[in-house]
């Protein structure tokens, strides 16, 4: 890659051929750290056309903040359903763990590098399955206390959740008029 910053047609291509190998009838959550921007020019030049009805796209927590407000209120993922407690942030966090390789695999040959990088990531499922039960069961207790808390806090303002949502919707439409 010779050119700085994101470029979207990377991401387009990916999706396009994730898309040949799912479910016609499956909905994709997209969390992007530009996703905004992405879905705009998906709009606008009809690019992923065939597929944008079963796209959802949100920006990643962490960058969501750095986005102007009516982008926080269309793209949060708290604020998009379908994304429940998820932050964005899982391929952030696999980068992370194979940074230290970075030093090592700067000077191999493309082979010793294709293969450390395989091993390392055969290595990082492996383990993460091994993980998963435990991780299932934390999310799920975690996710189950987050909604009786909200659920809690709902029944003491005793105000219909239909009315809520229809406030919310007019508070966006509010904030993000041209």
């Amino acid at each position: 890659m010779q050119t700085r910053g994101e470029q979207q047609y990377y991401v387009i291509v990916l999706l396009e051929t994730l898309f040949q190998h799912l479910l016609q009838d499956i909905t994709l959550g997209i969390l992007y750290d530009i996703a905004c921007t992405l879905e705009r020019s998906c709009r606008k030049w009809g690019f992923l056309s065939r597929f944008m009805d079963c796209i959802q796209f949100a920006v990643s927590v962490f960058h969501a903040f750095g986005h102007d407000w009516p982008c926080q209120l269309l793209y949060h993922p708290r604020k998009r359903t379908g994304f429940g407690l998820s932050d964005g942030e899982g391929c952030e966090q696999f980068w992370h763990s194979i940074s230290h390789l970075i030093a090592v695999l700067r000077i191999s040959g493309k082979w010793q590098r294709l293969y450390v990088l395989d091993a390392q990531i055969e290595h990082a499922d492996e383990v993460s399955l091994q993980r998963m039960g435990e991780w299932l069961r934390r999310r799920s207790l975690h996710s189950r206390k987050k909604r009786q808390e909200a659920e809690s806090v709902l029944a003491e303002c005793r105000v219909r959740i239909s009315a809520l949502r229809e406030q919310w919707q007019l508070q966006v439409v509010a904030q993000t008029k041209p």
